[in-house]
């Protein structure tokens, strides 16, 4: 009421109120305000702007393990910053082997055909495809044993990969099925 109350040290608030934004992205990421799915959401906006990518790295793996971030915002993170993309199937990798983890064996078969090249809404840019080999990754990270399938005229077992050359591997596997 008194206006005396200071706003959030948060990205949206130094850049609305005109802060470099490599200057803004690099002080947060030093001081640990910002957060991890701030952090996914803008590789992009962070590259582009010159932040130092061993910093960005930096925060990916220190925050992974606790991250709720699913493998389908690493995948879209990957997606936007390619140049990113070895950080990110690392924080991928320790971010979904931080679930609890299953006994047995499991098997996922993953359709290939061509209706998993649309989008998994009018607004995303993830397809169904990144989707299941999102869970691909999930589940190579939290089951004991996984073997992975991809199907559309035929059967195909993807390699036993891990992160983004797992979800690269089933893309490939795409063309051959």
């Amino acid at each position: 009421v008194k206006g005396e109350l200071p706003p959030a040290d948060t990205w949206e608030v130094a850049l609305s109120g005109g802060v470099d934004k490599r200057e803004a992205f690099t002080r947060l990421l030093q001081e640990k305000k910002l957060g991890y799915m701030a952090t996914l959401q803008n590789l992009r906006n962070m590259v582009d702007a010159g932040v130092d990518t061993g910093l960005i790295s930096q925060r990916l793996l220190a925050g992974a393990a606790k991250s709720p971030a699913l493998p389908f915002r690493f995948i879209a993170a990957a997606k936007a910053a390619p140049q990113m993309a070895t950080a990110v199937s690392d924080a991928m990798i320790q971010s979904a082997a931080a679930l609890p983890k299953f006994d047995g064996r499991t098997a996922l078969l993953i359709d290939v055909s061509g209706s998993m090249d649309h989008p998994l809404s009018a607004k995303s840019q993830l397809t169904r495809l990144d989707a299941a080999s999102a869970l691909a990754v999930l589940l190579r990270e939290t089951c004991a044993e996984t073997r992975v399938f991809t199907f559309s005229d035929g059967l195909v077992e993807v390699g036993n990969w891990r992160g983004l050359p797992l979800v690269n591997e089933i893309a490939r596997s795409q063309a051959h099925s």
